[in-house]
């Protein structure tokens, strides 16, 4: 009965009656706090109240949700008030196509009070506080990624948030996981949303087109058409690759990794996979998921704000990524690819380049008679671990590049061992596959 009082919610609030919608939702929350003591369990009046609001913070926002049932968490803390706790796995769970402000605005500084408590807490021996208040701080954090779901702001919002996201991003372990998630959803979303525009399959202005155009997103579509000649694009990173090469490279040998590509004749571009589009549109980031209100203008803004931060993401990305262990970079790999993903490619040509150097700069020193005086040793504890390291990095990199651009990459494939070069390009392409990030335009590896 309970879900039927609140099933007009939707019909309501887009007629702009807010205050029947309200009394609803405030009666949904009194019959939780009965059925269910608060603590948002599973039987049928739970469930029915948590459809009811579901729908609410769907149709409404859950700003507006909010106001009618605030968290009190620290009312909780103190003993003065019963917390609402149960409503973040449900804002987690339904906020989508919301204002990515309003969880820097009234989200994140609760949960920096409660990150604040906890050290309190711990420093003053009351563990169990200590813990609950850690508790909240995570379960805060984590419902950012459902307001990074489509967000119609956050071409304005996100240079807010970003200083903040990069410090939890370097500095926190805990936290990792969620940042690196809420990068790649803001950064596929857009993406995908982006690339639909610029080959006709959403409505777009001609203006918008034509400055998705200009960003050089790599894309299915645009690979296949890469084959019929160069593109001015790939000249241009082709210049900045040659210009950007130092006279140390000539010590490791990289300059006899041929960075020159003739039209059309990229390794790269000719073993293409012709793979569709069609799996960028599908799950909850892909095309068929946007709502109306996220357009290709909407999609153009988010690319182009994270576009403005990426010379700040992503070294920091790779510098994580080389300092945690093997078995965690998928997280910080995922991200990294996400980025990539959207980055100019003039940066992404560089930090590629770069890694590349590297890693022949390792195997130049670990098969020298006398060890070197400026040995690199990020990335592992071993040479043949370091190697690792910086190929996978490279192969992360790699997804926002045009298909000549990695011509290095094939020419280090030639100089070391087949089987190596392909086993470990196979375990990166099965992380950025679960991703939808460039593996076919990498599958030319296992050749």
């Amino acid at each position: 009965a309970l879900g039927q009082i609140c099933a007009g919610l939707c019909d309501e609030a887009d007629q702009q009656q807010q205050q029947t919608p309200a009394a609803a939702l405030a009666a949904a929350a009194m019959a939780v706090d009965k059925a269910d003591g608060g603590s948002g369990g599973s039987s049928s009046y739970g469930a029915a109240a948590e459809a009811a609001l579901g729908t609410a913070i769907r149709c409404l926002g859950p700003q507006q949700v909010l106001e009618v049932l605030p968290l009190q968490i620290h009312e909780g803390l103190a003993g003065t008030g019963e917390a609402r706790t149960w409503l973040l796995p449900v804002l987690r769970k339904h906020a989508t196509g919301t204002p990515l402000a309003y969880w820097a605005s009234d989200l994140l500084p609760l949960a920096k009070q409660m990150g604040t408590a906890a050290a309190a807490a711990s420093a003053a021996g009351r563990k169990a506080t200590a813990v609950a208040c850690h508790a909240l701080e995570v379960q805060l954090w984590g419902c950012l990624q459902a307001f990074a779901s489509w967000p119609t702001d956050a071409a304005a919002a996100y240079p807010g948030i970003a200083p903040e996201l990069a410090a939890a991003f370097h500095t926190r372990e805990d936290l990792r996981a969620i940042v690196a998630a809420v990068l790649v959803r803001l950064c596929k979303q857009a993406r995908t949303l982006a690339v639909a525009a610029g080959n006709g399959s959403i409505t777009a202005s001609a203006e918008t087109k034509a400055a998705i155009s200009r960003l050089g997103l790599v894309s299915v579509a645009a690979a296949a058409e890469a084959d019929e000649g160069a593109d001015e694009d790939n000249e241009q990173i082709q210049q900045q690759q040659q210009n950007d090469v130092s006279d140390n490279d000539d010590d490791i040998g990289l300059n006899s990794y041929d960075l020159q590509h003739s039209s059309g004749s990229s390794r790269g571009s000719r073993r293409r996979n012709s793979q569709s589009q069609s799996g960028e549109d599908e799950g909850p980031d892909g095309l068929d998921a946007a709502p109306s209100s996220f357009t290709a203008e909407v999609a153009l803004a988010q690319l182009m704000v994270l576009r403005s931060f990426s010379n700040k993401w992503l070294p920091l990305m790779c510098k994580i990524f080389l300092e945690v262990p093997p078995e965690a970079r998928g997280i910080v790999g995922g991200a990294l690819a996400a980025y990539a993903s959207v980055s100019e490619a003039s940066l992404l040509a560089n930090l590629f380049r770069v890694a590349l150097i590297k890693y022949a700069k390792i195997m130049k020193d670990a098969n020298a008679a006398v060890p070197p005086l400026d040995p690199i040793l990020d990335g592992g504890s071993s040479p043949e671990e370091r190697q690792a390291s910086f190929l996978e990095l490279a192969l992360c990199l790699a997804g926002g590049l045009p298909d000549a651009a990695l011509d290095p990459l094939f020419a280090v494939s030639d100089s070391i061992e087949c089987t190596r070069i392909v086993s470990l390009g196979a375990c990166v392409l099965t992380m950025l596959s679960l991703l939808d990030y460039g593996p076919h335009r990498l599958t030319c590896l296992h050749g």
